[in-house]
């Protein structure tokens, strides 16, 4: 991260794909070709979007510019290896009884990866292929199901609860999203392609057009945007 001074506001941004949340990593891919919206993702929303538009620092800060490089940086999310662990962060509850969710950078713990899903439950081997369907047949990009994967497969490790669906979609808004991208994204796109491969879907994948294809190619590499900066 560094520090800027933005409409007369110190601030920090985010420098790197190390710094980058699977929250943040879906945005990004939502709206590369928005450098404004990029900018807000970046400073973790101290910035607005309509703030960075009116500012008059963006384009003229240096500092700023050779921040942001890092979104054009070729990654191949698809092909990362698939980490041994899986890091997330503590939780702890109020005394209203409901939890409170810390980043990975509070209390972090490391859960082992399920190499093997078929060791995994039937539920949550059935929820899994019904989130990819339906994800599937509203944009036929099957990528928006990774932190669904996550979810799945991580609750009961987290919460020490059998899987309950409602429990993995609260978990995954509360502490998934929150995770680093750039570890979690693998973990989560392995689960989703053994999910497919297990259901033999993989007529989803050919059931693609040439330019879904494209897309989704396109969408698991940086920000393109950028690049006219």
């Amino acid at each position: 991260m560094i520090a800027v001074t933005v409409n007369n506001k110190r601030i920090t941004l985010k420098t790197s794909w190390d710094e980058i949340t699977l929250a943040d990593f879906f945005v990004i891919q939502k709206h590369s070709k928005n450098v404004y919206k990029l900018m807000e993702v970046l400073s973790s929303g101290e910035v607005t979007q309509k703030q960075w538009k009116q500012s008059r620092e963006v384009m003229a800060h240096a500092k700023i510019i050779e921040a942001i490089q890092f979104l054009t940086q070729p990654m191949g999310w698809e092909e990362m290896e698939v980490p041994d662990y899986y890091v997330l962060g503590d939780k702890k509850f109020n005394t209203s009884g409901s939890a409170t969710w810390f980043s990975i950078n509070l209390n972090p713990s490391a859960y082992k990866v399920p190499k093997d899903l078929g060791e995994e439950t039937l539920a949550q081997k059935m929820v899994l292929q019904r989130r990819i369907s339906q994800l599937f047949n509203q944009d036929g990009n099957m990528e928006d199901a990774v932190p669904w994967a996550l979810a799945v497969y991580f609750q009961p490790m987290y919460t020490g609860e059998e899987f309950d669906e409602k429990l993995a979609a609260d978990f995954m808004e509360d502490v998934v999203m929150h995770s680093m991208a750039i570890q979690a994204y693998p973990i989560g796109f392995f689960f989703v392609k053994k999910s497919i491969g297990s259901a033999n879907w993989r007529r989803t994948e050919l059931a693609m057009s040439r330019p879904q294809r494209r897309r989704r190619q396109k969408s698991t590499k940086s920000g393109k945007s950028l690049k006219s900066l």
